[in-house]
């Protein structure tokens, strides 16, 4: 081969390497950004998972301090038995609204709108309140004074319990559609950044074939 010859080939030949550059480039890109993208959205999943078990959390609580309120009407009559099923209503109000306030703090982080959870955490005070109210006017020493009480208050709680429950919901229905978004997003990056790749080598692997056919040509002339 001439001097000239390898001359003219020179550029060919730079071609050549820097679209090989530009493959092993966007090969690298590729594998970066998806895996970027995969984690954010892992990690949202998980931060979403979690708010949907601090809901579901919730609801069991709330469900479980209604029942502790029929244990204090029904089977409080004994003053031991009365303070333990108390404490226990207590303890899974708080827990309740602490569920709420963590569902709301998780939602504000993942930057989604908390809804009705406000409303939902005063009308739960409210209604403990309510609770209290028509306790105190309870006759321990008198059975028929525990279906008074709660005829007093009966019904009350089923709204909430209904609004809870659509909370869990919500949150669940969330985590769902945005698992779904992600899937189809992760799914559109790989087909456009395949197709990339796939140009990049194309134009890489004909290259090289035409620098080889060039280079024969030229050493037979």
């Amino acid at each position: 081969m001439t001097t000239p010859a390898r001359a003219n080939l020179m550029p060919a030949a730079g071609a050549v390497a820097l679209l090989i550059l530009l493959l092993g480039a966007a090969a690298l890109f590729t594998l970066g950004l998806t895996h970027s993208r995969s984690a954010a959205a892992l990690d949202r999943q998980t931060r979403l998972d979690a708010a949907r078990t601090t809901a579901l959390e919730t609801q069991v609580n709330f469900k479980t301090q209604v029942q502790e309120w029929k244990n204090i009407l029904l089977r409080g009559r004994q003053p031991e038995d009365f303070s333990r099923y108390l404490a226990s209503f207590e303890q899974r109000e708080t827990a309740v609204q602490n569920g709420l306030a963590s569902v709301k703090a998780q939602f504000a982080s993942l930057g989604l709108d908390a809804g009705n959870n406000d409303t939902l955490a005063n009308v739960h005070l409210a209604l403990g309140s309510g609770y209290r109210a028509a306790l105190a006017s309870s006759q321990r020493d008198d059975p028929a004074s525990a279906f008074a009480v709660d005829a007093a208050v009966r019904g009350r709680d089923r709204q909430l319990g209904d609004d809870i429950d659509a909370l869990a919901a919500h949150v669940a229905d969330i985590a769902a559609k945005e698992l779904q978004a992600a899937a189809e997003a992760s799914a559109a990056l790989y087909a456009s950044l395949r197709k990339a790749v796939l140009i990049i080598g194309t134009l890489a692997v004909l290259s090289a074939l035409w620098l080889v056919f060039a280079a024969n040509r030229a050493a037979r002339s």
